[in-house]
């Protein structure tokens, strides 16, 4: 096992380091706080039966066109329990932008040893972009209107494709994944105004479960994420557990933002999370924050009649 780890580290930690820096676009990404399957395809079927999971999230609170993310998310482990599979759609809104998507996950797992697990993940799937210019208030004394701002973009059924590899146990997990590989540019029919909707986003991250107490557990956890013309992002956390109703915690985004984390378990199958973050520069005087909830359901949540509590 410990050979696996360290050959899976010098990867991870290598294409970490040869990667070059780059800004994200993609808010959903932050919601990989509460589930995993949005960021890493290879996370579908980590659960131990069949589970649904919504989230939503409003970003930039009292902002006009400020961020807004909604997802519905399904995965299930296969019977033999070697493979998993999942799906989610997703609608993403950015001032006039809107997206959707329907993401279809595939994994195949190997046992490491009697408690660990290395998963293998593919995706595939399509979205639909939409972006009307001439909807956009301008602002130039010389004109009217601005002649790059017009026409509408619409584009249907665009394919793309993602990968990654996740190492994971009970207690630990490290996470490396590239959810969508094919970089998007739409161009206006009218005016040829570019715009990138999506670009390839690079994830690293890991977290570790300790036990301080019978009913109390902690853990820190770390994520790297890389995406073209924007510096590295640098995101540690750190939750508790009062086993098994509460998680509580907090994040923190280097120079962007800060955040609490609660969870509540309700039971063997159901779990709600609410997660508040917070700008930490001159620009949180422009709105109120971030919201977001998550509400998980779960089928069969037991193992051959056992129940095994998830840690992630």
């Amino acid at each position: 096992m410990n050979r696996i780890l360290f050959i899976f580290m010098t990867v991870v930690t290598g294409l970490a380091i040869t990667i070059p820096a780059a800004a994200q676009t993609d808010a959903v990404y932050s919601q990989s706080n509460f589930n995993m399957q949005l960021a890493n395809p290879a996370y579908a079927g980590t659960w131990y039966g069949t589970g649904y999971m919504m989230n939503i999230r409003r970003q930039w609170i009292g902002m006009e066109g400020a961020p807004s993310t909604q997802s519905l998310t399904f995965q299930q482990q296969h019977f033999r329990q070697h493979a998993g599979w999942g799906l989610h759609i997703l609608n993403d809104r950015l001032g006039k932008e809107r997206k959707i998507s329907l993401l279809g996950d595939y994994s195949y797992r190997i046992e490491t040893n009697w408690r660990s697990y290395l998963h293998f993940g593919l995706r595939f799937g399509i979205t639909g972009y939409s972006n009307n210019l001439d909807n956009y208030n301008t602002y130039d004394p010389d004109y009217d209107y601005d002649p790059a701002f017009q026409g509408v973009i619409e584009k249907y059924l665009i394919p793309n494709f993602g990968f990654g590899i996740l190492l994971q146990s009970d207690d630990y997990q490290i996470s490396l994944s590239v959810p969508r590989l094919i970089q998007l540019e739409y161009s206006s029919d009218v005016s040829r105004l570019n715009t990138y909707s999506e670009l390839r986003h690079y994830l690293l991250s890991g977290s570790k479960v300790y036990r301080l107490s019978y009913h109390v557990f902690v853990k820190p956890s770390i994520r790297f994420m890389l995406v073209r013309g924007a510096p590295l992002e640098i995101n540690p956390s750190l939750d508790f557990l009062l086993y098994p109703k509460f998680w509580m915690g907090g994040f923190y985004r280097y120079n962007e933002s800060a955040g609490a984390t609660l969870q509540w378990v309700f039971s063997r199958n159901m779990r709600f999370g609410y997660i508040f973050e917070f700008p930490v520069s001159r620009f949180s005087r422009q709105q109120f924050g971030t919201h977001e909830v998550m509400f998980s359901y779960e089928v069969n949540f037991t193992r051959n009649n056992r129940y095994n509590f998830r840690f992630y």
